[in-house]
């Protein structure tokens, strides 16, 4: 599925380093990467304000899903937190969609629990 068609609480496997359009949502007990805590829109003209303003915005705003999905704030979790921004390229076209996720650093590629409200 596309990245923008994903909503809170769904699983993903599928992702990697380079970016790609599509993940596959699985059920959050099956082996996943990450876990959608929040998805936010950016404000902003059409043109692109660059790598460093996207990932103030975003990083700001996902650590706070983190803390209300998983329960406990960032600093103090076992868990990591992501976030998918959008590509100078799609920003033109109107894209500025960012999901924001957990995942945990011990099991990167085959988590098998969910994160909501583990508290850890």
């Amino acid at each position: 599925m596309y990245w923008d068609q994903l909503k809170t609480g769904d699983c993903v496997r599928g992702m990697s380093e380079k970016y790609t359009y599509t993940v596959t949502r699985v059920d959050c007990r099956s082996r996943h990467q990450a876990e959608v805590t929040g998805t936010l829109k950016l404000r902003g003209g059409s043109r692109y304000p660059g790598d460093k303003a996207v990932e103030k915005a975003s990083d700001a705003r996902c650590k706070k899903y983190f803390a209300r999905y998983v329960g406990i704030d960032w600093d103090s979790s076992a868990y990591n937190y992501d976030y998918v921004t959008p590509e100078p390229s799609g920003w033109r076209n109107g894209d500025r969609e960012v999901i924001c996720m957990a995942e945990d650093p011990d099991h990167p590629q085959n988590s098998r629990i969910s994160l909501r409200k583990v508290k850890e």
